[in-house]
């Protein structure tokens, strides 16, 4: 065996080089799971979150069936849950239970750089706001920053976006601020990594609506979006501005 030690150490060196992967690190098809509807970036944006996250696929099940804006929120859920060091389900239901992304944030007691410390200096909308407002009294830790859900949900989009796709933060921030939905910007920018569309000859490249891929599914399919939302949970919360 020790003999034939070599020869597979090469081979296994040569398949990596390939992109050629064993099924334990393959992208897992999340949405595929999913009842709810979802159009062709909303299943990306889902898969590249819980794929960054390592995420339980129950739990993404189960985030989906209760949340009210699973696609805007699960990548929330599982960023506060790494951080905080604290189970998704518990984060979830918190937010059940109507409580704001910033009052969740601030209960765990994490600090604010981890919101801004992707965000270049003086970022502009829809960042500049917060980021001015947290740079004035970042030197005060206890100092409360307030938040809407809108804000919140874009500066953790942005970390996860970058951080998932490799993007740099600077470019996602030009595209926010373009009017691009966070689901339009990874959708693209996933289908351009992965060669699918006329979006792969510009990697990174994103637009405001989907381009090419025709179903639109990351490897393994996903459902057809149609109908209403099966399993909708109760008592989903309103927040503070649109999540």
């Amino acid at each position: 065996m020790n003999r034939f030690l070599p020869t597979l150490i090469v081979l296994a060196a040569l398949f990596c080089a390939a992109g050629i992967t064993s099924p334990a690190v393959a992208e897992i098809d999340f949405a595929a799971s999913l009842s709810i509807p979802l159009d062709d970036d909303g299943r990306v944006f889902i898969n590249v979150a819980s794929n960054h996250y390592h995420a339980d696929p129950d739990l993404v099940v189960f985030a989906s069936n209760r949340l009210r804006h699973p696609v805007v929120e699960l990548p929330i859920v599982l960023f506060l849950a790494e951080h905080a060091h604290r189970r998704p389900r518990a984060i979830i239901n918190l937010r059940l239970s109507g409580h704001s992304w910033i009052d969740i944030f601030v209960s765990f007691g994490l600090p604010y750089d981890i919101l801004f410390v992707d965000l270049p200096r003086d970022p502009g909308p829809p960042y500049g706001r917060a980021w001015g407002y947290w740079k004035k009294h970042r030197a005060h830790p206890r100092t409360r920053i307030i938040l809407t859900d809108a804000e919140f949900a874009d500066l953790v989009h942005l970390h996860v976006t970058s951080r998932a796709l490799g993007v740099a933060p600077r470019e996602v921030i030009r595209l926010r601020a373009q009017g691009r939905p966070f689901k339009a910007i990874a959708g693209n920018t996933w289908r351009a990594k992965h060669g699918r569309g006329p979006g792969a000859s510009a990697a990174g490249r994103a637009s405001g609506g989907s381009s090419g891929n025709p179903s639109g599914r990351p490897p393994g399919g996903g459902k057809p979006s149609s109908g209403k939302s099966q399993g909708a949970g109760k008592n989903k919360p309103r927040g503070s501005g649109k999540p």
